[in-house]
């Protein structure tokens, strides 16, 4: 027979009339790149600091195992995706390309994301065995992202012009 267990059942926290959504963090596959790019383009359009990225380098990066992402749990939907990718040449792992749905911000669906991110470069690719930084680069108008990137370690550098935009560059 099993033990008897006393205790006061909670349905929910209080002030909570519905269970709260989950979500679901993955490196995205190839087969999902093109769901991916819709994603980024809907959140890319309407944010002027977002780089935007072409299907072709979305789907590279899912191809290349480099692309992230989180789905809700009860619908599969992209709420946020990102990506880690390395420049062969400057040996540099950058992490871009963080995109989070405007209503989900401040959740630190961005921050996991990142993390999650950051662990898997660090366990599957070993950049320091290797010689290779960790990097991202930060439109220098867009401080959204600068206070999660300093509170998982990156540090400030210098301005950098990349492609049309000028950047804040972070190791």
């Amino acid at each position: 027979s099993g033990a008897l267990v006393s205790g006061i059942p909670f349905a929910r926290m209080k002030g909570m009339t519905d269970a709260p959504e989950s979500y679901i963090f993955s490196q995205i596959p190839d087969s999902s790149a093109a769901e991916a790019f819709s994603f980024h383009q809907l959140v890319a359009s309407s944010d002027p600091h977002i780089m935007p990225r072409s299907e072709s380098q979305i789907k590279v990066f899912a191809e290349r195992g480099e692309l992230f992402g989180v789905r809700k749990a009860t619908s599969g939907t992209f709420v946020a995706i990102c990506y880690a990718t390395l420049e062969e040449r400057s040996h540099e792992w950058e992490i871009g390309g963080l995109t989070v749905l405007d209503e989900l911000r401040k959740l630190g669906i961005g921050t996991v994301l990142v993390r999650f991110t950051l662990c898997s470069v660090i366990a599957n690719e070993r950049p320091w065995d290797f010689g290779d930084k960790i990097i991202a680069h930060v439109h220098e108008e867009n401080p959204k992202p600068r206070g999660l990137l300093q509170a998982i370690g990156f540090e400030l550098l210098a301005g950098k012009e990349i492609g049309r935009a000028s950047c804040r560059e972070r190791v």
